[in-house]
């Protein structure tokens, strides 16, 4: 499991590109139109500038329905499952938005 939180994390993902420099900005654009899963990074940057905190568990099978339900036991929402090729989301957003520019929302 990871625990992220605070602006030292957010910058560790860094997913517009915004600290890594120009070719950071240039990678993560490809990524944007190649990989769906660059826009939840792009949301867990927000949440985390937002005072949030973003955890990540490595879950397969089994193991992954109970991390499920006991993220969500403990108030987790946006929960989602990245796969090889897609993002499934499991537990959906609840409470205030973010303050997420318009082509980010989905």
């Amino acid at each position: 499991m990871l625990v992220l939180r605070g602006d030292a994390d957010a910058d560790r993902i860094d997913s517009l590109g915004n600290v890594g420099g120009t070719w950071a900005r240039v990678r993560r654009l490809l990524s944007f139109t190649l990989a769906d899963q660059m826009v939840d990074l792009a949301v867990y940057v927000a949440a985390l500038r937002d005072g949030r905190t973003v955890v990540a568990v490595l879950a397969r099978g089994d193991a992954r329905a109970r991390a499920r339900r006991a993220l969500v036991g403990a108030g987790a929402h946006f929960v989602n499952f990245f796969g090889r090729f897609a993002t499934e989301d499991i537990v959906p957003w609840r409470g205030r938005e973010l303050p997420l520019p318009p082509w980010l929302r989905r």
